[in-house]
């Protein structure tokens, strides 16, 4: 690793730091929360400013882990962590930063929050209530949505709602998406919940043609004719919420064997974006090499980073450029002087999937 990217990477991590503290106080047992009294009144982070920013943990049993604070109690100091917070206890005299960056699962669970569910009542504020509002009484939301139950069911692909007749032949199709909302049994089995495309329609016995669904529909199941501009907001949420992005945490074997060694692979065909991956080298005795690795060509391995770790450094590594992929991502580890034995080596990686 070159000392200018060095340099760079102290730089950006002292610009998203707010604050650095060690916790006063034993957390929640969940690990839902921690505390640090200093936070009170603190003149360095306004008390209005911690909610909503990430929370990183630099010690103890989960260190590298991050978190967006939910909430943040002055008197206290009491931070509590969105949804199951750290996976243990932050216990009194834990490392931890408060980042310059809103979490991006606080700002999925808003836009989730605001889209609501198909089960939200007229009257609340949620996108699905306002369409309930234009929808009761007339089946129809001016042309957007249309309702309707199944009649009858010729094939997989085709389907009948005898109250959907006579829109003309080119209404529906291609500019309509059929939502199945319920059942006919009210058990929420599938396909409740899928939305494919409406490639046809026969206006004089309102047959629907589309995209087969995971289980074919049945007599009285409820459906959604939705139009296609209204049924891009679903596409919206879905990529919302790949925001957030998976973490993986696992445990990685360096055997004594030595050599370069695959701590582990992201095998891909699609976009991806590798937001960084945490490793933790509590377990090595000597000095060691990481390397992230990229199949440029679609089959070859090439380096693209080395990162020299020394005993004498910190025990958790942090690669924090994000790499978008759409080809296989390796990271190896290679020890400088045997091991003498094989050492496990937790990891963490954020993982957001693009497509």
């Amino acid at each position: 690793m070159s000392i200018g990217y060095a340099l760079a990477r102290a730089e950006l991590v002292r610009v998203l730091t707010a604050y650095t503290g060690i916790t006063t106080a034993d957390g929640a047992a969940d690990g839902t929360t921690l505390f640090d009294i200093n936070l009170k009144d603190n003149p360095a982070i306004s008390a209005d400013a911690i909610p909503e920013k990430t929370i990183l943990i630099m010690s103890g049993p989960a260190a590298q882990e991050d978190k967006g604070a939910a909430s943040f109690v002055n008197a206290t100091g009491e931070i509590t962590l969105q949804g199951t917070g750290f996976s243990a206890q932050i216990k009194a005299g834990t490392l931890f930063r408060v980042l310059n960056i809103s979490s991006v699962e606080i700002d999925v669970a808003n836009i989730n929050t605001k889209i609501g569910t198909n089960t939200d009542p007229a009257g609340t504020t949620t996108l699905f209530a306002w369409l309930a509002k234009l929808f009761t009484g007339t089946g129809q939301a001016q042309g957007l949505v249309y309702y309707g139950k199944v009649t009858q069911v010729d094939d997989e692909t085709h389907f009948r709602v005898a109250g959907l007749a006579g829109f003309g032949d080119a209404y529906f199709g291609n500019n309509y998406r059929v939502y199945v909302v319920r059942d006919a049994a009210g058990g929420g089995a599938a396909p409740q919940g899928e939305m494919q495309p409406c490639s046809a329609y026969a206006s004089t016995d309102a047959i629907f043609t589309h995209t087969a669904f995971t289980v074919s529909l049945v007599i009285d199941d409820e459906v959604l004719l939705l139009h296609e501009r209204l049924a891009q907001i679903a596409d919206i949420k879905t990529q919302t919420d790949k925001l957030a992005g998976l973490t993986t945490l696992d445990t990685f074997t360096y055997l004594d064997a030595g050599g370069e060694q695959a701590v582990f692979t992201i095998t891909t065909t699609t976009r991806k974006k590798l937001h960084g991956f945490f490793l933790d080298f509590v377990n090595l005795t000597q000095d060691s090499t990481v390397r992230v690795k990229v199949k440029i060509d679609g089959t070859n391995y090439r380096t693209i980073e080395s990162l020299p770790w020394s005993t004498s450094d910190d025990e958790g590594v942090y690669f924090a450029k994000p790499i978008a992929i759409n080809s296989d991502l390796q990271v190896t580890m290679q020890e400088a002087v045997d091991e003498g034995a094989d050492r496990n080596v937790p990891y963490r990686i954020i993982l957001e999937d693009m497509e």
